[in-house]
């Protein structure tokens, strides 16, 4: 039974890596031949730098989607950083087809970064920071072993 559950995961992977394999050929393979060589009169050093940049994110998304594929594990998996590389790559994706229209698009990399800013505050820093220092704890459990020798000592 297992076997089978393990056959179906793998099945699912390999599904899903093929159609993110796909989507990503199938859009360099459109974005460059019309935004390079077709608006080659307005692709400057600005434009090199967001299509290589997108282009990396979407890259290495993809190679840590694969070799966790490879280790077995389900890259379905909700609400794990897998996900999350999967969002990376269909951001990528939208962002290179939507900045052969304009390049104002190049900014939605910017709703990324807020999110993630916004993940790490949520998730890590605040309550670091505004945790409640534990001393108080501390003294209170200390109290009570104090109460309990005294207890003990009276009782001999």
């Amino acid at each position: 039974m297992a076997n089978k559950a393990e056959k179906n995961r793998e099945a699912r992977n390999l599904s899903l890596l093929y159609h993110l394999l796909t989507g990503i050929l199938l859009v360099h393979l459109i974005y460059v031949p019309v935004r390079v060589w077709w608006f080659s009169n307005s692709f400057s050093g600005f434009h090199w730098f967001g299509f290589a940049s997108t282009s990396l994110v979407i890259l290495v998304s993809f190679y840590f989607l694969w070799s966790a594929h490879k280790r077995g594990l389900d890259l379905g998996l909700q609400g794990s950083v897998l996900e999350y590389l999967q969002d990376l790559i269909y951001v990528g994706l939208a962002v290179l087809v939507m900045t052969i229209f304009s390049d104002w698009f190049f900014l939605l990399w910017l709703v990324v970064a807020i999110y993630a800013f916004y993940k790490l505050w949520t998730q890590f820093l605040a309550p670091w920071i505004f945790e409640p220092a534990p001393e108080e704890e501390e003294m209170t459990s200390t109290r009570k072993v104090r109460k309990n020798k005294q207890r003990f000592a009276a009782r001999r």
